[in-house]
């Protein structure tokens, strides 16, 4: 389920996502997010400088609308 539905670079190598996440990366989450199960939708950062140090997730997002409505908030201010 790699769907994205915004990308906001937030330094040289962090991306600010919003978007689905596989179950891999939820496993890898672990205690750092216990709400993270792998499924719906989710607010997290990546690093591209380290791709295999996996996503910092942040929050789950209540719905596919409040996604949708969230990348375009933060697609507005860049």
């Amino acid at each position: 389920m790699e769907e994205y539905y915004s990308e906001t670079p937030i330094s040289n190598s962090k991306i600010l996502c919003v978007g689905a996440i596989t179950q891999k990366e939820a496993e890898l989450a672990g205690q750092d997010a216990p709400f993270c199960d792998g499924f719906g939708y989710y607010l997290y950062i990546v690093d591209s400088a380290n791709p295999k140090s996996g996503a910092q997730v942040l929050a789950k997002v209540a719905s596919e609308e409040a996604a949708q409505n969230l990348s375009r908030l933060l697609s507005s201010r860049g």
